[in-house]
């Protein structure tokens, strides 16, 4: 059975995601956690507007599942946050406009293939 937290963090897709954004460092060694207690670790280690742009991510990370899942066509909804994020902090040293500009591809876990 897949798990939530394969589909929204250990994902081989994903991780080349969080690598580049600097999650992966905080949450790689806690494979058996919860949900909450791994968004609590990054609520603990990154800036308020890190924090928000992984909850806008862990979002359209769900929604492409569900469209792949489902059926349908994706789009990415959250550009206009992205662009307001963006313009909100200068500090951010992240790329933020091509935060999610690209798809990442849904994979199921290799038992599930």
């Amino acid at each position: 059975m897949e798990t939530l937290e394969h589909r929204l963090f250990w994902c081989k897709n994903l991780k080349i995601l969080w690598k580049r954004d600097g999650i992966w460092s905080l949450v790689e060694d806690k494979r058996n956690c919860t949900i909450p207690d791994l968004l609590l670790c990054v609520y603990r280690n990154v800036s308020k507007e890190l924090f928000e742009l992984v909850g806008v991510t862990l979002w359209n990370i769900w929604y492409q599942r569900n469209m792949k899942v489902h059926g349908g066509d994706w789009c990415d909804l959250s550009a206009p946050f992205l662009t307001r994020l963006s313009s909100m902090s200068k500090s951010i040293t992240l790329p933020i406009t091509q935060q999610l500009s690209h798809r990442i591809p849904y994979c199921a876990p290799s038992h599930l293939n």
